[in-house]
């Protein structure tokens, strides 16, 4: 429990974004605009984020990793 990390924001306002954008397309059509524009600015924010590694997230997989399993599982 030591790696414990915090909470993901970025995701959370995606979601929410993802949220409005479709209550949105079926209530109210300010609010899919509003979604609309959270997904836009929470990606270009996080767009250009590395992991503490320094390595872009997509760098740090190799063929054949599993990223669903822990380093303590694999054989």
């Amino acid at each position: 429990m030591t790696d414990q990390q915090g909470p993901e924001w970025s995701r959370g306002l995606l979601a929410v974004g993802l949220l409005l954008l479709i209550v949105g397309v079926f209530t109210f059509w300010p609010l899919c605009v509003l979604g609309f524009l959270m997904i836009l600015f929470v990606g270009a924010s996080t767009a250009g984020q590395r992991r503490a590694s320094g390595k872009a997230p997509e760098t740090l997989l190799q063929p054949g990793d599993r990223p669903w399993r822990r380093e303590d599982d694999r054989d």
